[in-house]
């Protein structure tokens, strides 16, 4: 019997970050919950306290009366410490499994932001009959590994593996972000297993527009940047990503004045890149903490290039969601990651911008030089990068391979 309609169904979303929380994670959730919603499904947000948001005070926030945000909520201690952040997870994910044992949900979607949060669903899955999708965000615990956070060879790493076997064993289908992190993720699974893997890329916000030269020198003008050429950095600044080489090639350049580097966003490297940043006098970078869904995409608007970056090793086991937003502004993009890569096949198949190799600082330099001194080669890129979204990175194309993927699995179900 196949499933045509999803209408009334309930629809659990497991994510560690949700709306009005800022990492891309949680507005990919937020999405798919309010497009389950415009559906007719009642859907089911199990979440945790907002940690980026300044937003507290989340009651009032609810999106439609379709959707029911539940949050668990935890001590939020320092994201700076690997055990905060853990303990922090944990505790969320305890309370959401108890929820989900006593509550009705007629699948479950589950991401990668919470190890804890994919290890109850094999458990709901065996005692309740729910069927569930993962969603892999990024990819652990090789991740980990990569960062020295774990060995290789280690019990931790051992368990973390066999947990992991589990979940995706149990699962109805595996959602990759692309072909790259599909070869690494099925590399130990069986036929079966490999057979539920949909490769269903990330998205933006359509309602991001290119701006028009004089709304782009308006925006300049408002927040000071006037007659200056803006490299946008935005998002994570975690671990998994290359920073370093950012901040070096901007310390090459700032004898140029008019070229200012524009960093936004958190994570750990946050403070270091501010204390870099005043221990070589940069006047040619400011530096910013995540910015309200409001005001973001006007400094995404008024930038001249994107940088989207990870750190040698991470290739095929993340993709930054801030490619999707850069392409949707109509930005070109410089990836300072490895060349085969979801991210660099995306600057290189839509023609939209350069690729180099993480800690190659002159490389980096030298295609930020040639975009400077092009204001043609730019316009080009520019609108390259807004054709290959809406061919491929909408919101609503993304969201609605989720919605057919759902139905596929509850007609299988039924």
């Amino acid at each position: 019997m196949k499933v045509n309609s999803i209408k009334g169904k309930y629809i659990a979303i497991l994510t560690q970050y949700f709306y009005p929380d800022l990492p891309g994670t949680a507005k990919i959730a937020r999405d798919l919950a309010v497009g389950f919603a415009k559906y007719g499904c009642t859907v089911n947000v199990y979440t945790g306290t907002p940690a980026y948001s300044v937003a507290n005070d989340t009651s009032n926030q609810l999106l439609t009366d379709e959707i029911r945000v539940k949050r668990s909520y935890s001590p939020n201690l320092s994201r700076s410490g690997n055990f905060s952040r853990l303990l922090n997870t944990f505790l969320v994910a305890v309370s959401i499994s108890f929820r989900l044992f006593w509550e009705k949900n007629n699948i479950i979607i589950v991401d990668s932001t919470s190890p804890f949060l994919l290890s109850i669903v094999p458990w709901i899955r065996l005692i309740k009959k729910t069927p569930y999708i993962v969603i892999i965000h990024d990819v652990y615990p090789e991740i980990a590994i990569k960062l020295g956070v774990i060995p290789k060879k280690s019990i931790l790493a051992y368990i973390w593996r066999t947990i992991y076997k589990i979940v995706y064993r149990l699962s109805s289908k595996i959602v990759v972000l692309g072909p790259h992190m599909e070869e690494i993720v099925s590399r130990d699974f069986d036929q079966k297993t490999k057979d539920k893997i949909a490769v269903i890329p990330n998205w933006a916000d359509e309602s991001i527009v290119k701006a028009s030269p004089i709304y782009k020198e308006q925006l300049k003008k408002q927040f000071g940047f006037e007659n200056l050429f803006i490299v946008i950095y935005s998002g994570n600044m975690g671990l998994t990503h290359d920073i370093e080489t950012i901040l070096k090639s901007a310390e090459k350049l700032k004898e140029n004045r008019k070229i200012l580097y524009l960093l936004i966003g958190g994570g750990g490297q946050y403070d270091s890149s501010i204390k870099f940043i005043a221990d070589k006098g940069l006047g040619n970078v400011k530096i910013l903490p995540y910015q309200p869904e409001d005001i973001f995409p006007k400094y995404l608007a008024c930038s001249d290039v994107s940088l989207v970056t990870l750190a040698q090793g991470m290739q095929g086991l993340s993709v930054p969601s801030k490619i999707y937003s850069s392409l949707a502004a109509g930005s070109p993009i410089i990836g300072i990651l490895d060349g085969v890569s979801e991210v660099a096949n995306i600057i290189n198949e839509g023609e939209c911008g350069y690729v180099c190799k993480p800690g190659d600082v002159d490389t980096l330099v030298d295609s930020i030089q040639s975009l400077y001194f092009d204001e043609c080669k730019v316009e080009k890129m520019s609108v390259n990068a807004r054709r290959e979204f809406d061919k491929k990175y909408s919101r609503e194309i993304g969201v609605n391979k989720h919605i057919n993927l759902v139905k596929s699995v509850l007609s299988e179900n039924i």
